[in-house]
């Protein structure tokens, strides 16, 4: 069973990785109007995502795009090459804290900077709105699942020097991305930690596809054969109620904690019972049906836990995703979020029109 999930998996990450002829012409697309403020006509989309398909680096491509005399006379760009690497200013609908905030990225990556070119510096629309609703100055964050930090570069801005922001990425690539972004933006207040989370204080193994930064994922049975490309580390894991125990959150009150661990949302959740007793922060929880199955549970298992604690459980969609929202009773809470109260969050994935197509929460304390 575990061998037939697994593969459905695979497949989604090499859809959102940038392997296809589609995902070239798209990234030359939003290259030209990130780099030269203009569109690509037929021509160049062709000739570039030739140019890819046979070979050549994406920070050739960009850096060749970067130097032309078009770009000299283009204006202001919200792409620069640095060293091999690309920043790109976060843009938002009004204005960020600490902005102009800075990302920084390989320029081979194929997920995060397609996507962050194509909307000029915003990463998941939704979530970066609920990040600034939930969390503001003198907070404390959690962003577990970092990556590269998206997310904790824009909790660094909202809680501001009063407040801290913990990060966890156990995957090495991704995490010092992390790291090197924190430092970018100048926020002295984030601390990014080598740890998988979990229910409890202990070592797993977790794997990972270098080339697909979003895939890294913990397996509690590690004699499951690796799938296509994936690589194996044992990894330190930790709960967000032993983080509190070591003084993590201390001197003020933890407002936000983001929990993106690819199927092991429960244990997370199990792991933070006295964290959320204490301080009733707001949670936003990534429900993967593929990942979750691919540990033997469900999302009636994330039910579970947030009713444990009390919390109502709330829909955050996605752009795409309202209409299909739309059938669930709207919450009165953060209106600008566009919530929809779940009363049934199995059934509400069940009901999926994409069962490859996860689905966030914002789940509230009663």
């Amino acid at each position: 069973m575990l061998r037939r999930v697994l593969a459905p998996a695979a497949d989604w990450i090499a859809r959102r990785s940038g392997v296809t002829a589609r995902d070239e012409r798209r990234l030359v697309r939003a290259a030209y109007a990130a780099v030269l403020n203009r569109d690509a006509t037929d021509d160049e989309v062709a000739h570039w995502a030739g140019r890819l398909a046979e070979g050549m680096p994406w920070s050739r491509f960009l850096t060749l795009l970067r130097n032309s005399p078009e770009a000299a006379d283009a204006g202001a760009s919200a792409l620069a090459r640095l060293d091999g690497t690309v920043e790109i200013s976060l843009l938002a609908d009004d204005p960020l804290p600490g902005a102009p905030l800075r990302f920084s990225a390989s320029a081979a990556d194929s997920v995060l900077l397609p996507s962050l070119l194509d909307t000029g510096g915003v990463w998941e629309p939704h979530m970066t709105r609920a990040v600034r609703a939930l969390c503001g100055p003198g907070d404390r964050a959690v962003d577990a699942g970092a990556n590269s930090g998206y997310f904790t570069v824009l909790m660094g801005a909202q809680v501001g020097a009063a407040g801290r922001v913990v990060a966890l990425e156990p995957a090495d690539e991704p995490r010092r991305w992390c790291e090197r972004n924190a430092l970018l933006n100048g926020h002295a207040g984030t601390t990014v930690m080598p740890l998988a989370l979990w229910s409890e204080p202990t070592t797993l193994q977790v794997r990972a596809v270098p080339w697909a930064t979003t895939a890294a994922h913990v397996v509690t049975d590690p004699t499951i054969p690796l799938g296509e490309g994936e690589v194996a580390t044992d990894v330190p894991c930790t709960s967000l109620d032993a983080l509190q125990a070591d003084g993590a959150f201390d001197g003020g009150r933890l407002s936000l904690v983001k929990l993106v661990v690819q199927g092991s949302e429960p244990q997370a959740l199990r792991g933070m019972r006295e964290v959320a007793a204490r301080h009733r922060p707001a949670i936003i929880c990534h429900v993967n049906a593929v990942c979750l199955d691919a540990l033997g549970q469900g999302p009636a298992d994330i039910s579970r836990e947030l009713h444990a604690m009390e919390y109502r459980v709330l829909m955050l969609p996605k752009d795409h995703q309202r209409d299909w929202a739309a059938t669930l009773p709207p919450a009165p809470d953060h209106p600008g979020l566009g919530l929809r109260e779940v009363p049934d969050l199995a059934a509400l994935i069940a009901a999926a029109p994409a069962a490859d197509d996860p689905v966030e929460l914002v789940a509230l304390p009663r």
